[in-house]
């Protein structure tokens, strides 16, 4: 083998090493809006309100999403309402409100992201 030829064999293992590193290193990482939780910030003039719900423990992964978007759509209510205001039938009042993300952790958590922009 030619010093060209093993030089190159050196760089693409190098490479390959940094690649998976990489990859390994991002797959334990979450999405900023996990760690962040509910939040309200100005979005090009609009005020945004973002809620972040989560679930443990449940091995149904479509009632685990569900959960978690229900108890984000919550969190968005908590922060809109005094706990003395806030409606009975949550959901019926809710307009605007969409989920925009989901992360699934290691443990079998599943995070929901809801995002809230007021009308007006």
């Amino acid at each position: 083998m030619s010093p060209r030829t093993r030089v190159l064999v050196m760089l693409a293992r190098a490479l390959a090493v940094f690649v998976i590193l990489t990859a390994a290193a991002c797959a334990h990482a979450h999405p900023s809006w996990v760690a962040r939780g509910t939040h309200t910030t100005v979005h090009h003039g609009q005020r945004v309100v973002y809620g972040v719900g989560v679930v443990r423990g449940v091995r149904d992964l479509a009632k685990a999403r569900t959960v978690a978007e229900n108890r984000a759509r919550l969190q968005i209510v908590e922060r809109l309402a005094p706990r003395h205001r806030r409606p009975r039938f949550i959901a019926a009042t809710l307009t605007n409100v969409r989920i925009t993300d989901h992360w699934f952790g290691r443990d079998g958590a599943v995070f929901a992201l809801a995002e809230y922009r007021p009308q007006g």
